[in-house]
Formats: C-alpha cells, sequence, structure tokens
C-alpha cells in the first residue's frame, strides 16, 4: 500500500474509532439521564428499553470488538456475581412453576445492560472516560429539570399519569427517590473530575437538586456522601470551608427570607408536611413511612412462610397491595428464601474486592448499594444504579492508576495506563 494511501487509513480507522466510542459514551448518557424510560412513557411508546438496550449492544461490540481486554474483564468478582445471579433467576424461574413473564423479562434485561455497561466501560478507556467527564453535567442537569419541575408540577409528567400522584420534583426521572439517588452517585462517581475551585459550588448545587426532591433517603446518602468525602481528605481545606460559607448562607436566607415563597410552593403542591419531616424526622410519620412499615411487614411474613425457597420470582410484586417492598433485600428474600438475602451483599462485596481505602469511588458506590437497598427494591433494575455499579466495578485501582490533571485531591480512578481505548 503507498504510503499515502495507509496513513489516511489509519486516520479513518482512528476516526471511526473515536465516533464509535463517543456514541457509545452519549448512549450511556442517555440511559443515565434515564432518557429511554421517560421517551418511552411520554414521548414514543413505540420505541422499548428492549430496542435501547439492542442498540446499546451493538454500538458497545462495534466500538470495543478489537479489545483484548474483555477476556481479564471474564474474571472479575462482579462478573461471578452476575453469573450467579442470573443462574439464580432462570434456576427458581422453572422449578417454582414460572411468573410473571414481565417481571423476569425486566430483571434479565436489566442484568444484560449491567453486563454490556461493565464490558465497555473495562475494555474501552474512551468510552469510561467520556462517562466519567459527562457526570457532572448530567448531574447539573437533573437538578435544573428538578427545580424547574418544582414550579411546574406538570411539566414532565401529565396530571392524569399514574406517577403524578407524587408532586415532587423529579425531572425527567419520573419518581423523586430515582431523580434524587441518581444525582447522588453522580456527586460521588464524578466529584474527582470537577476541578477543585468549582467542587463546593457543584455540591451546592447538587444539594439543592436532591433536596427539592423531598427524598428523605436520597437527602440522608447525599449528607452521609460529603461527610465521607471530608473525613476521608477527599475534599481540600478550601473547598470545605468555602462549601460551609455557601451552604450557611443558604440556610440563613432560606430562614430568613425564602421561607414563606418555599412553604407556598410545597404547601400548593400537598408537600408541606413531608418537608417539615424531613426537617424534624423525629415528627409523626406520614403516609410514605407508615406504608413503606407496612409493606416491609408483609414482605417478611411472606419470607417466614417459605424461609428455604422463597415464593418464586414477583412474589412481592404480584401481590394485592400498591407496591412492592420499598426494600430490595426483602423483595429477594421474599423472591428466593435465604438465597435472596445474599444478592445485595454479594453485589457489595464483588465492588470491594481488591480495593484499597482510597479506592473512595468503588467502596462508596458498594456503601450506597448497601443502604439503598433498605429503601428501595429497584437498585437492580433502575439504569443509573447500573451504569454507577459497572463504573465502580471498571475502575482501576487508585494504587495503578497515575493522578490526572485536574490538581490536588484527584485520584487516578478516572484514567488508567495501558488501557484499551
Amino acid at each position: 500500500m503507498i504510503p499515502h494511501q495507509h496513513a489516511l487509513s489509519q486516520a479513518v480507522d482512528r476516526a471511526a474509532a473515536w465516533l464509535l466510542c463517543a456514541a457509545a459514551g452519549a448512549i450511556f448518557c442517555a440511559w443515565y439521564a434515564n432518557l429511554p424510560i421517560y421517551a418511552n412513557l411520554y414521548l414514543l411508546p413505540a420505541i422499548t428499553p428492549v430496542m435501547w438496550i439492542g442498540v446499546t449492544l451493538i454500538t458497545v461490540t462495534l466500538a470495543s470488538f478489537q479489545s483484548e481486554a474483555w477476556r481479564s474483564a471474564l474474571g472479575s468478582p462482579l462478573v461471578l456475581w452476575w453469573f450467579g445471579v442470573v443462574l439464580l433467576n432462570i434456576v427458581w424461574y422453572m422449578a417454582m412453576g414460572g411468573g410473571e413473564t414481565v417481571i423476569v423479562t425486566s430483571r434479565i434485561s436489566a442484568l444484560v445492560f449491567l453486563a454490556l455497561a461493565y464490558f465497555a466501560f473495562s475494555t474501552s478507556e474512551r468510552i469510561r472516560v467520556t462517562v466519567l467527564r459527562a457526570m457532572p453535567w448530567l448531574a447539573i442537569l437533573a437538578c435544573l429539570l428538578n427545580a424547574y419541575n418544582l414550579l411546574h408540577p406538570f411539566a414532565f409528567v401529565p396530571a392524569e399519569s399514574e406517577f403524578a400522584f407524587m408532586r415532587r420534583a423529579a425531572g425527567i426521572y419520573i419518581n423523586p427517590n430515582a431523580a434524587g439517588a441518581a444525582i447522588v452517585l453522580a456527586v460521588l462517581i464524578s466529584i474527582e473530575t470537577v476541578p477543585s475551585r468549582w467542587r463546593a459550588l457543584f455540591i451546592c448545587v447538587c444539594a439543592m437538586g436532591v433536596t427539592v426532591t423531598l427524598s428523605r433517603g436520597a437527602v440522608l446518602v447525599f449528607v452521609m456522601v460529603i461527610g465521607a468525602m471530608v473525613v476521608l481528605g477527599k475534599l481540600s481545606r478550601q473547598t470545605v470551608v468555602t462549601l460551609a460559607i455557601i451552604l450557611g448562607s443558604l440556610i440563613a436566607a432560606v430562614t430568613l427570607f425564602l421561607w414563606p415563597v418555599i412553604s407556598d410552593v410545597v404547601g400548593n403542591l400537598g408537600n408541606l408536611d413531608r418537608l417539615l419531616l424531613i426537617m424534624n424526622p423525629s415528627d409523626q410519620a406520614d403516609f410514605s413511612q407508615n406504608e413503606r412499615v407496612y409493606l416491609a411487614e408483609y414482605g417478611w411474613a411472606q419470607f417466614l412462610e417459605s424461609p428455604l425457597v422463597g415464593n418464586g420470582i414477583g412474589s412481592t410484586e404480584t401481590w394485592i397491595h400498591r407496591s412492592s417492598t420499598h426494600n430490595q433485600y426483602l423483595q429477594f428474600m421474599s423472591d428466593f428464601g435465604l438465597a435472596g438475602m445474599f444478592i445485595m451483599p454479594g453485589l457489595a462485596l464483588a465492588l470491594c474486592i481488591g480495593r484499597t481505602r482510597h479506592d473512595v469511588v468503588p467502596l462508596g458506590i458498594a456503601g450506597c448499594v448497601l443502604l439503598w437497598s433498605f429503601v428501595s427494591h429497584n437498585v437492580l433494575t433502575e439504569y443509573y444504579w447500573l451504569i454507577a455499579i459497572a463504573l465502580a466495578a471498571a475502575m482501576p485501582s487508585a494504587a495503578a492508576a497515575p493522578i490526572t490533571s485536574h490538581g490536588s485531591g484527584t485520584s487516578g480512578q478516572v484514567l488508567a495506563p495501558g488501557a484499551a481505548t
């Protein structure tokens, strides 16, 4: 081949590889923002999430099929956990006489997506870095949509929708708890990709985005995540001081000047009691808390009816109550018996194996998995969670990774030497 033709061919190959990785990264960002689910429900019902997963599969395959890194990824703790959970679902589905096909399909589709995301982030550093660097912007976008949604309650979810009853800010995540959790995870994953001088402002914006969801679980986990970063020294002293000044000023402004406006807006949506409950958790429980306790009691009772093998897949999703258990542990224990008790701890362990205390993101995501599983039964079926888990598992160890270019306080978990692109 003529030298200039060879050089042209290489340039075309590099451009094609770049475009494919950028496309894969954009698709994962769309998933993290919940765009496929929202579009299927309210914009383009004909395009189902399974179709989006198919597009993701094709794009990831084309972007990373030449990489040899997938061979080492096959032996990772997350993959071993994945095979165990898939096998558990299949065996229980067959042994327990089947079940609701839509529930099994939803679970398996989510697990397939988790595998796709993990292999994409493990085999292509370019895809992983693209998504990591987009995370702060995804968090800010979610915060802005939440703020707009608070002022325009039915802007994203029509008033006649079954999901409109919450009347809380959720953006296009539809569920306020999911909107809050997605922001918390994005902060944990991407805080070290944000330049040091902007971190305090970024955290404050995200704090407001989480707060307007009125999700008690998200607010609690957010406070714990930021507190852990401060204790572990992942936020510089200047960032902590700036953060304290900004938050103190905001609290003073809200207390002295903005509380009447906020109480009117929230009160008009019927959520003033919930806001007051967040500010004073020792107060009387509201409907949501009472329902969670009620459903947890029923889930526990159902587990005790068949503690060894469970009641089959979907046992708490097809019962007579309005919702499942709001607890991932109880849901799996009711489905699979004692085996279901170890699914979420097993996932957390898979994220922690081989890590050191410097691997803040994997360890932090593992902790969030354990905590959030107490208040949600959707950890393994919500796609922003699956992307966060895949990113955490695919991140190289801090002990082996170099320091990135964002200055002090930035760990080496964004870029790794010798990673495939």
